[in-house]
Formats: C-alpha cells, sequence, structure tokens
C-alpha cells in the first residue's frame, strides 16, 4: 500500500522499501505512482516530457547510502499537516556546471548580453541589469511526440505503438499549436517571447522524418525569438536512427541527441522489451558523429530484473568507450498499468534487489566523475560545459511551454496541461483552439519554495542574493530559524553567497526540506 507525508510546501516521497525500514526520518514516506528510485522528482513527472504535477523524491539508492550513520537527521525530523503542492521545475542557460560540489561556478560570458566580462553567479554584476530578469522573459521550448514502434515494458509514459499514420495529422496539429502558443507568449508590445533551447521528446521522436523535423522547428523559430545558439534536443532510440537521417536532422538544425540506450546487454534489452541492439547504440553514436553531432546523452537504467553488478560495469565500460557528452542513469521502478507490474504480482520477475541497486549508484557515481564527468543533477553525469541547458531551465524554475499531446507548461504564473490522448489532441487544434485541458495558479510562497528546493538538488546550489532579488525576501527570512538548524546538524554547506547541500545532505535532500518548510 503506498502513503505519501504530504507536507504544507510540497508531497514528498521515498521510492525504496529500504528506507521505510531502517531511515527514521524517511520511513513514512512512500512512492507516490511515477517516482522513479534515482531522480529527485518523479520519473514520470521529470522533464523533458513537462508534466504537470512533479514531486521531491529521494531514491532508494541514495537514500540507503545516506542513511547508514545517518543519526544526526533522525533528531530533527518534524511531522508537518497533510497540504499538497505540485513541484515544478528549474538552472540557467549558459551556466557551466563543471565543477565539483561546493565551488561557486563560472558563467558563460554568452550568456551575459550586458556585458563582455564573466559573469559570476545569478544574476550578473554587469552594468545594465540581471540575467535573472533577462531569464524570466525567455521560455524553453518542448515538443512531446508520443509515438513509438513498440511500448517498453517498463513504460508508464503517454506514448502510443500502433498509431504512426496518424504522424501526418498530429505533425499538423502542434505545428498549429506552437502558432497559437507563440501569439499568446508574445511582450505586451508585440515581440516574440526569446527561446533558449527545444527539446523533442516522447516517445520516439526519431520516429519523424526528416522534413517533419524540420517544419516543426521552422514552425518554433517563426513564433519565438529563438536564440542563433539554441540548444536543440530530439529523444532517439537508437534503433531507429540511419546516416541519411541523421545527417538530415543535424542539417535541420537539432544539435544534441539523447539516446534511449539502457543497456549494453543483449538479454536485458530484450527483457525491457527494447527494439535496438547493443550494437545499433555503438553504430548510432558513430552516424551521430559523422553527421556532426557533438553533443550526445546516453540514457542508462539500473536496477533491472536479472541485473548483476557485472553486467552494469559491462554497460558503463562500454559506455565510456564511446565517451558521449552526457550521462543520464536512472533506476528502474515498476510502474502500476505496465507489464513489468502485472508481471511482479505474478512472480514471473522479480525486482531488483536495493542494496545491489545503491552499489550500482555509487559505482557508476564513481567511475563517471573519474572519467571527468560532473554530477550536476542526482541522476546526470556530464562532461564540463555540456550539461543540458533545456534540462537546467527547470532546475532553476524558469518558465518553459510544451506543446503535444500531453505536454506540460510553467508559464505567466500558472501551469497547465494538455489533452493526452494524440487522436483528441488533433480534434481540438482543428478547431482553432489550443488543448488545455487543466490549469493552476502558481502562489508566490510555492514558487519560493520550489525555486529554492530546486536548486538545492542540483551540485551548483542556491545564490541567495539572486533568490531575494526575486522575490524581494531573503532565504533565510523566509524558511527562519530551521535555516541554522539544518546547517548545525552538517546537511548544508554556506559559502559566499551560495547555499548548497553538503555530501550527506544531498543524499538526504528530502529530509532536510521537510525540516526547512515554513509553517502556514
Amino acid at each position: 500500500m503506498r502513503r505519501s507525508l504530504k507536507t504544507s510546501r510540497t508531497t514528498l516521497c521515498c521510492s525504496g522499501r529500504w528506507c521505510r525500514r531502517h531511515c527514521l526520518a524517511l520511513q513514512s514516506l512512500l512512492p507516490i505512482r511515477g517516482c522513479s528510485p534515482i531522480l529527485p522528482i518523479c520519473r514520470l513527472d521529470y522533464p523533458p516530457r513537462l508534466r504537470l504535477r512533479k514531486f521531491l523524491v529521494v531514491s532508494q539508492a541514495v537514500c540507503r547510502v545516506a542513511c547508514r550513520g545517518s543519526s544526526r537527521i533522525m533528531d530533527i525530523r518534524e511531522e508537518h499537516e497533510a497540504n499538497t503542492i505540485q513541484i515544478s521545475s528549474p538552472t540557467v542557460p549558459g551556466a557551466t556546471p563543471g565543477y565539483p560540489q561546493g565551488m561557486p561556478l563560472q558563467w558563460d560570458e554568452s550568456a551575459c548580453e550586458v556585458s563582455s566580462s564573466h559573469c559570476r553567479g545569478i544574476p550578473c554584476g554587469c552594468p545594465g541589469g540581471g540575467l535573472m530578469e533577462q531569464l524570466m522573459q525567455t521560455a524553453a521550448l518542448y515538443l512531446h511526440i508520443p509515438f513509438c514502434h513498440t511500448r517498453c515494458y517498463y513504460c508508464d509514459f503517454n506514448t502510443y505503438a500502433g498509431i504512426l499514420p496518424l504522424r501526418a495529422a498530429y505533425v499538423r496539429a502542434l505545428l498549429r499549436e506552437i502558432e497559437l502558443a507563440g501569439a499568446l507568449a508574445q511582450h505586451e508590445d508585440g515581440t516574440l517571447r526569446r527561446s533558449r533551447s527545444i527539446f523533442f521528446g516522447g516517445g520516439t521522436p526519431s520516429l519523424l522524418s526528416v522534413e517533419q523535423v524540420t517544419r516543426l522547428l521552422r514552425a518554433c523559430w517563426q513564433a519565438f525569438a529563438v536564440d542563433e545558439d539554441a540548444e536543440i534536443t530530439l529523444e532517439a532510440n537508437p534503433g531507429t536512427l540511419n546516416q541519411q537521417q541523421l545527417a538530415g536532422i543535424r542539417a535541420a538544425g537539432v544539435n544534441r541527441l539523447s539516446m534511449g540506450a539502457q543497456s549494453f546487454d543483449a538479454g536485458l534489452l530484450k527483457a525491457l522489451g527494447r527494439i535496438h541492439t547493443p550494437e545499433e547504440i555503438v553504430q548510432a553514436v558513430s552516424y551521430a558523429r559523422a553527421a556532426g553531432f557533438d553533443s550526445i546523452n546516453l540514457d542508462f537504467m539500473f536496477g533491472l530484473p536479472s541485473q548483476t553488478m557485472q553486467h552494469w560495469r559491462a554497460t558503463l565500460e562500454q559506455a565510456l568507450a564511446l565517451r558521449p557528452a552526457h550521462f543520464s542513469l536512472y533506476s528502474l521502478i515498476i510502474e502500476e498499468g505496465t507489464p513489468f507490474y502485472d508481471w511482479v504480482r505474478e512472480q514471473r520477475i522479480t525486482p531488483g534487489d536495493d542494496d545491489l541497486c545503491a552499489d550500482m549508484y555509487e559505482y557508476a557515481d564513481q567511475l563517471l566523475q573519474q572519467a571527468g564527468y560532473v554530477n550536476y543533477e542526482i541522476s546526470n553525469w556530464a562532461l564540463p560545459g555540456k550539461q543540458c541547458r533545456h534540462n537546467l531551465t527547470y532546475w532553476q524554475n524558469l518558465p518553459y511551454i510544451g506543446m503535444g499531446a500531453g505536454a506540460y507548461s510553467s508559464f505567466g504564473g500558472r501551469r497547465y496541461s494538455n489533452e493526452r490522448v494524440p487522436n483528441q489532441y488533433i480534434k481540438i487544434l482543428q478547431t482553432g483552439r489550443l488543448p488545455e485541458v487543466e490549469s493552476e495558479v502558481i502562489g508566490r510562497e510555492q514558487m519560493m519554495s520550489e525555486t529554492a528546493f530546486l536548486a538545492l538538488r542540483t551540485a551548483m546550489g542556491l545564490h541567495l542574493p539572486t533568490f531575494e532579488q526575486r522575490f524581494a525576501l531573503s532565504f533565510a527570512d523566509f524558511v527562519g530559524d530551521r535555516l541554522h538548524v539544518v546547517e548545525e546538524a552538517g546537511l548544508l554547506e554556506h559559502e559566499d553567497e551560495w547555499l548548497r547541500l553538503s555530501k550527506r545532505g544531498r543524499l538526504l535532500g528530502n529530509a532536510v526540506f521537510i525540516r526547512l518548510l515554513p509553517d502556514e
């Protein structure tokens, strides 16, 4: 039976049986549908999917590591009354979090348009105003492509197999939504809303033709003021890629690929319901580089049924040999409504062992950091300067506009979601209306909580002057005496103008957030 601790600011949850048994600080925080064991917000709700409701979570692997000898956090646990609120998303485009935790970040000159000097932190100290104010006037763009050849056995996203004939009609509807959304997002003086990133997510966006990708990008460029150096990402299944297609996609303007590799073990790929082979991963990366892609992300999963540490080591070693710019590593969680969920209930498969899952996470983190990758967010590692600009937008709690079936947006002080079913989505757009089906206003206090806690989930942390400038209230005044208590417990580090979770505090992030939540 699933249960959650609903606090006055955030629904927090822990995704592991181990935590429920052993960690007093988190023992009542059970999984919420959609949570991933290794994400700081639910896998179901994690960008680029742009879900509406996002919940902070602690992974079973990370929590278990942190709880070993974590008695001090148990001493500061405090119950809160039930009151749910949803978490949105956040970092500043142009930042290069390629530094160890605890070091102030230097900002690319390209991120600051008011001076040629380097900016350290946000807002920039350059003449002419703050970088944060500029970024609040932008919007990241997300395009949801729900088509798949087959649905993987673990997948609970808004994806559909067997509807490929709808692609042409769906693209026409999406083009119409881009036009309508761009018009609504214009500034009061009629100028177009600026965007620094576009993300094709799914689903399997690589099932679109080059011509369809080109048309969608042109529509974005017409409806929004997209930066010339914008990051444009397309998610892809390695089994759907060929050299000519990748060359066409690159020529169309896509400059970053995110491939769902998942494993280099053929047996595990088959067990997951993936359609590609290990050899196709290597081939796809080679094709992508030949097409001119120098920013490639590889997704991998761990904690899989029958997966051993030997499997995991072999996968990481083969992945590192490819030297992608970015890694995203996710621990499997069995979702209701998926074949995996039914098979677990029928005892046909056994979920991955919790302790082994923790060991896999620790091993991967150590190996990747030794190889020069920075763990800039709990499930993401990047070479310096290669962090995903689009997803960092969510972590900075900046505006984003999601378009497509089931896409979610946070813009203009509210969050809203689209019709999920592709056929219905198409019909709504054919009437000339936006496909919005749900909306909520984001209150100031809610925005403050989300901005602070999402920033604290990153290695960069929270820049205190920026928080105060943005909300006309210091973070210390917002949380009160709780800040000192958590710092004394060794869970936060205060360095110059930055506030970060300590190494142990980052592993027990939810417990820290619970303690920091202001009273009603």
